[in-house]
């Protein structure tokens, strides 16, 4: 299964098809700087978006542990889910 956030995934073959029809190496550098710069852009301004309405939601102490709760019970089934294969391989 591919995804847009593994290597090879769908997005960089998209950005390869892209520079691969830009004729000149100087526009294909220029293209991939402001792909990065405007990736990076735009996901540090969502990121800060986010921060600053977990932020207004931080002031209400039961609202903060049910949140911590809940992604903690997630991180943990995840972290489950992914590492029980291995044990299994290993036997």
């Amino acid at each position: 299964m591919s995804t847009d956030f593994q290597p090879g995934g769908r997005c960089t073959a998209l950005t390869a098809l892209v520079v691969a029809t830009i004729p000149s190496i100087g526009a294909r550098i220029i293209y991939l700087l402001l792909f990065g710069v405007g990736s990076t852009l735009g996901m540090a301004a969502l990121s800060g978006l986010m921060g600053w309405r977990i932020a207004r939601v931080g002031t209400h102490g039961a609202v903060v542990r049910g949140i911590s709760l809940a992604v903690g019970s997630i991180s943990i089934m995840l972290g489950l889910y992914q590492g029980f294969p291995l044990p299994v391989r290993l036997l």
